[in-house]
């Protein structure tokens, strides 16, 4: 009986032993099944998602690139647009111009070519910048027109008021308003070919090269070869505006001094 007792204690004491050797084995096994299969289970849902998030936002690039690029062809058509209406305006003046700068130095070096040219002329005073209060008796446009039409003008005259001799070169603020500031001091309105006392211009006359209009009262001869630097200096000109021309007799008066005033009677 003893020995039956002794032999079930043996049998408890190793059944308790064989348990404690397989119960970790088992919480090992347990915890790789459980952990292996579920972090990789885990990190591979995890990887899905960021996998989702990236292709989100690519398509987001993608679309707002999209809408970037949609954007840029708009403003292109627009820039066009813009060079459409210039092409318009230069296409109605006519003309392409070379001229650039101020009107004084425009003014200068028209005045030396025809001087180069031995083009008589009188002695005449320095170019001089118009201003808007004196545009109508200088010009023949009204302090309106000046500021509406003009950015800037200069003339030069004979330094002797017995010459009938002006120059001017009026810069306007665009094509558009230099066509209307030739129109305007050609009209009835415009330039005054009687304003000196004695004398009258042989010829008056105005021309545009884009954005500049040249006004000249002077001899013919005077006249026509400013006319032809002008031209020479800004590439190509507009229709010449002949506005004035004395039918009287001149040749009692020096080359340049202009026609004399006659008066009915």
């Amino acid at each position: 009986m003893k020995f039956v007792k002794m032999i079930c204690i043996i049998l408890i004491i190793l059944a308790v032993c064989f348990s404690a050797a397989c119960g970790p084995d088992k919480s090992s096994g347990g915890s790789t099944v459980g952990s292996a299969p579920g972090d990789s289970a885990g990190s591979t849902a995890g990887t899905g998602g960021n996998q989702s998030e990236p292709g989100n936002n690519d398509n987001g690039d993608k679309s707002g690139n999209a809408g970037d690029t949609d954007s840029g062809v708009s403003d292109a058509g627009t820039v066009d647009t813009g060079n459409g209406d210039a092409g318009t305006d230069s296409g109605s003046s006519n003309t392409e111009s070379n001229l650039t700068g101020q009107p004084e130095d425009i003014l200068t070096e028209l005045m030396n070519d025809l001087k180069a040219g031995g083009v008589e002329m009188p002695m005449c005073i320095p170019p001089m910048k118009v201003e808007p209060e004196m545009s109508q008796n200088t010009i023949g446009l009204s302090e309106a027109d000046f500021e509406r039409y003009v950015t800037d003008c200069a003339y030069t005259m004979a330094a002797i008021g017995t010459f009938a001799h002006q120059m001017i070169v009026i810069q306007a603020k665009d094509t558009g308003a230099a066509r209307e500031v030739k129109k305007l001091v050609s009209g009835d309105n415009g330039y005054d070919a009687k304003k000196w006392i004695c004398v009258f211009p042989e010829k008056a006359i105005a021309v545009e090269s884009g954005i500049y209009v040249l006004i000249v009262a002077a001899s013919s001869a005077v006249a026509d070869a400013a006319v032809d630097a002008f031209r020479d200096a800004a590439g190509s000109t507009g229709d010449v505006n002949t506005f004035w021309e004395f039918a009287g007799e001149a040749d009692a008066f020096a080359p340049g001094m202009g026609a004399p005033a006659i008066i009915p009677g």
